[in-house]
């Protein structure tokens, strides 16, 4: 992927790219959503958990596309690699899904224990006698216990899915997956239809950012203020406030450091 999308390439061309890939992963996550909506529908909840999951992956991966229009095609080479490869990570897609959906961190150093905390990729039950098991990362729950048939060495038995296993996901009283999702889904779809994702307007993001490097110790002062030149910039092509502009995807603060 990265070859194909950065080596020898043109800026203007890779943000072309990387523009058509915004849009496509977003409009694929309002068809899965779809889909699951149906499943709900028909009672079939485990299938409607993974078709969801997989809407939420969809989410994420315009999360990833959006760092790399952050950042320089020709000084951080390194990082756009590691965002390619996140681009096919189940892991590093939950995680930039997660800590998007409710955008409350108020330093970068939050984020970077928000990041490592959805990335522990099995959490020790400590010794054997407390009697707990050690614990997968959450997609195994949302996207490999929905689907196939499992053996459990702690149940010492075999988990076979059922429709009615994951109908908790989507209680109409409580956290439903659906309309939680949806709501996500729906800040991407306007951002789409104001044209934020095109090209031309990427490049302005792509010019206010790339060379402020964002890491996990870097001042969220700073942070605002070079997204608040870029929302200005943004908002002055587009007719909209630079508060609807950092209100939207573009606003998302990068998590490119961690990946």
């Amino acid at each position: 992927m990265f070859r194909c999308l950065f080596e020898g390439r043109s800026e203007a061309t890779i943000l072309g790219d990387l523009a058509n890939g915004i849009v496509g992963c977003t409009r694929n996550a309002r068809r899965l959503l779809d889909d699951a909506a149906f499943l709900v529908q028909a009672e079939r909840y485990a299938t409607a958990t993974f078709v969801t999951t997989t809407a939420t992956e969809e989410i994420a991966k315009t999360y990833i596309l959006l760092d790399c229009v952050r950042l320089s095609s020709s000084r951080h080479t390194n990082v756009l690699k590691r965002l390619c490869r996140a681009f096919y990570d189940h892991i590093a897609k939950h995680a930039y899904y997660s800590i998007h959906r409710f955008p409350t961190l108020t330093s970068m150093e939050h984020f970077k224990l928000a990041w490592d905390a959805e990335t522990v990729r099995l959490w020790s039950g400590g010794p054997p006698e407390n009697g707990e098991p050690d614990m997968p990362h959450d997609t195994y729950f949302r996207r490999e216990l929905p689907l196939y048939v499992n053996y459990s060495d702690y149940a010492n038995g075999w988990i076979i899915p059922e429709d009615s296993s994951h109908r908790s996901e989507f209680e109409k009283l409580g956290f439903n997956r659906l309309s939680t999702t949806g709501e996500v889904l729906r800040r991407f779809h306007q951002a789409d239809q104001e044209g934020l994702f095109e090209p031309a307007t990427l490049e302005i993001v792509n010019d206010a950012l790339r060379d402020f490097y964002i890491n996990g110790t870097t001042p969220m002062s700073e942070v605002q203020r070079v997204y608040q030149k870029m929302a200005k910039g943004v908002g002055a092509k587009k007719g909209i406030s630079p508060v609807d502009i950092l209100a939207s995807p573009l606003g998302a603060i990068a998590l490119y450091h961690f990946v």
